[in-house]
């Protein structure tokens, strides 16, 4: 398991960053779990990148020796993983706290199995005739510090368009 060593917040920032996320929205949940789900979107697109690398790179050696109904993975699958690979919004409903994650769409307009990335499970832990991938695991060490220190900027970024247009 991957994990992130240290992660350094200035307090005077944390203070400031809560100061005005209260003055912004004094009454609304919703429009503050919101904009903190804008800042994490905005925060994670650097493991979007990363890990559609991780899959270019874990699926060129299969492509060599797997057949999908009589097809080569890399005809059958030209590039569908990859663009399936975005950043998605969990639930907030009901007082949850607003998470992002980052993977393959299967929901909406990516339910068929010819967009969507529904064999991503199958490369990440693996399966009777494939050794696990573990990307998930490579892209946290890769970018996971990186994310972390710029939530707070990302934040204090979208807190200032929220105030520019509050005001103007």
């Amino acid at each position: 398991m991957a994990e992130i060593t240290s992660l350094h917040i200035d307090k005077k920032d944390l203070d400031q960053i809560i100061k005005d996320l209260d003055n912004l929205f004094p009454t609304s949940d919703t429009k503050l779990r919101n904009t903190l789900r804008t800042a994490m979107r905005k925060a994670i697109k650097p493991a979007v990148e990363q890990m559609r690398t991780e899959i270019k790179k874990g699926l060129t050696p299969l492509a060599q020796w797997a057949n999908v109904r009589g097809k080569r993975l890399s005809e059958a699958h030209s590039g569908q993983l990859e663009k399936s690979i975005a950043v998605i919004s969990g639930k907030t409903s009901r007082g949850r706290h607003p998470k992002v994650y980052v993977g393959p769409r299967v929901k909406g307009a990516w339910s068929s199995k010819e967009k969507s990335g529904w064999y991503f499970y199958f490369l990440e832990h693996g399966s009777v005739n494939l050794a696990p991938r573990r990307i998930l695991e490579k892209v946290v060490t890769a970018k996971g510090s990186i994310i972390a220190g710029s939530l707070v900027s990302s934040l204090k970024e979208v807190i200032g368009k929220r105030w520019a247009k509050k005001l103007g």
